[in-house]
């Protein structure tokens, strides 16, 4: 439950969104993996990507993750593959596509909803290869 989306409104516009939700209290960080989203949640974007480029409507997503799920269940079900997955739609996709990092863009648990047309980083947002830890 790391990856969320579906479709929104942008000043007036339908548009399709995604992002990680990392969760508020210790409960739904739990519940949300802290962010850090298993093979399932790439594929989810990889669906709404679709959905988008069916319906001919524009992308927005808000990366917010220290990584992808690291744990042996996750490469178990294809973390790598869906992730790349998610990275070769995003850069194929035939609409709009713009992603803004609002907190931590680490590796490619952020690029498997990121590879857009353009990229843009809240102030104090990070984005690396790996996390600073």
């Amino acid at each position: 439950e790391a990856v969320i989306g579906g479709l929104a409104r942008f000043k007036g516009r339908p548009v399709v969104v995604m992002g990680h939700e990392k969760g508020r209290t210790t409960e739904t960080r739990l519940r949300h993996n802290f962010g850090m989203a298993h093979p399932e949640g790439y594929r989810k974007a990889v669906r709404l990507m679709d959905l988008a480029e069916k319906f001919n409507l524009p992308v927005l997503s808000f990366p917010d993750t220290a990584g992808a799920y690291p744990g042996k269940g996750g490469e178990e079900r294809g973390q790598a593959e869906a992730i790349a997955r998610g990275t070769q739609r995003g850069l194929t996709l035939g609409v709009p596509f713009v992603t803004l990092i609002i907190g931590e863009g680490m590796s490619g648990g952020a690029i498997g909803i990121a590879a857009a047309n353009k990229v843009l980083m809240m102030e104090h947002a990070i984005y690396s290869v790996i996390s600073p830890e």
